[in-house]
């Protein structure tokens, strides 16, 4: 009902030039129908990460962005579509990854469907308790919603060619976010599993382990784009002018892992802990609820500089972790 008025006022408050804005346009008013569809499968890779279905989560979103970069190649090169074929083959990407996430959870959940309580499921006290998490979690999305439409308003209004650059950097930098984040998944999975079963040895393990294997990413990353940052850049455009304002400010993508790597990892460990207690008091077991984990990564990335500075002269017990849930509760409320 609203997805024009929508963009109106995002186009209005960006101020690109008139020919952008009327590709944004082409390509907003096909993409739009497949929100639904982005929000379910979001549910269906936290459900199946919480339930420590790695090798599903993974299948799902490789298999949706291979298909998405397919029909995107074959509906631009060859039907020549241009931006109309990118939105496309997004959306029928997100068509497929909706149908693939019901079929994982209809594999993996064996759930009962003749006798769901549907009393719990319809309870009002629960459907609100669910709203305030997720509203602090709609605050942290529109705070980093907020910086990268501040970053595009601010590039549209030194020109396209500005623009098209920090489009092509801010993609290269979420490639590296990602792969950075799969690590972070794997973390949430252990650090729950431990702290739900409150087994200190494993989450030490897991806090260490994790730092280690990041440092070891980040200089993989920051080499390989160190050493191919022109390649990279114009796998993304073939306009002379766009690669070369991007050339010039590379140096940001570059170390960006450095910069982002900790805040991933602490959204993996750390910021898992009061979900994982909570789950695995409930559910008698060590899954948690991992699809979670990003939640109270505003409050936890000191915490979890500290900890790796100092993890090898703290010694981590039941009590420890208990004093770490009630720093990391109170923390997130001062944060949020």
């Amino acid at each position: 009902l609203f997805q024009k008025p929508i963009l109106e006022l995002y186009l209005a408050m960006i101020g690109a030039a008139p020919e952008v804005n009327e590709l944004c346009r082409d390509y907003y008013y096909i993409l739009i129908w497949g929100a639904p569809l982005v929000l379910g499968n979001y549910v269906a890779l936290g459900w199946l990460m919480g339930q420590t279905r790695v090798r599903a989560s993974v299948f799902m979103q490789v298999s949706m962005n291979v298909l998405n970069m397919a029909l995107s190649i074959w509906f631009v090169f060859w039907l020549h579509m241009d931006i109309t074929g990118v939105a496309v083959a997004t959306l029928l990407s997100q068509l497929y990854g909706g149908i693939l996430s019901v079929v994982l959870m209809y594999y993996y959940g064996d759930f009962d469907y003749k006798a769901l309580p549907w009393s719990e499921l319809l309870d009002w006290r629960e459907f609100i308790a669910m709203l305030q998490v997720n509203v602090n979690l709609m605050i942290r999305t529109a705070c980093l919603l907020t910086v990268n439409n501040i970053i595009a308003a601010v590039g549209a209004s030194f020109g396209t060619v500005v623009l098209a650059a920090n489009a092509v950097l801010l993609q290269l930098k979420d490639i590296m976010s990602y792969l950075i984040d799969g690590m972070a998944n794997g973390a949430a999975i252990f650090s729950g599993r431990a702290v739900g079963a409150k087994n200190g040895k494993l989450f030490a393990a897991t806090i260490k382990m994790t730092f280690k294997w990041l440092v070891v990413l980040a200089a993989i990353l920051m080499l390989g784009y160190h050493l191919s940052n022109e390649f990279f850049i114009r796998l993304f455009t073939n306009i002379e002018e766009v690669v070369a304002m991007a050339m010039t400010y590379n140096v940001f993508v570059l170390f960006y892992p450095v910069c982002t790597g900790t805040q991933h990892d602490a959204d993996g460990t750390l910021s898992i802990l009061p979900f994982a207690v909570a789950a695995g008091a409930a559910l008698g077991q060590q899954r948690t609820m991992a699809g979670l984990a990003g939640l109270y990564a505003v409050s936890v990335n000191n915490t979890f500089i500290l900890f790796v500075l100092f993890e090898k002269k703290v010694c981590i017990s039941d009590a420890f972790v208990t004093n770490l849930l009630q720093i990391m509760r109170t923390s997130a409320i001062i944060n949020l």
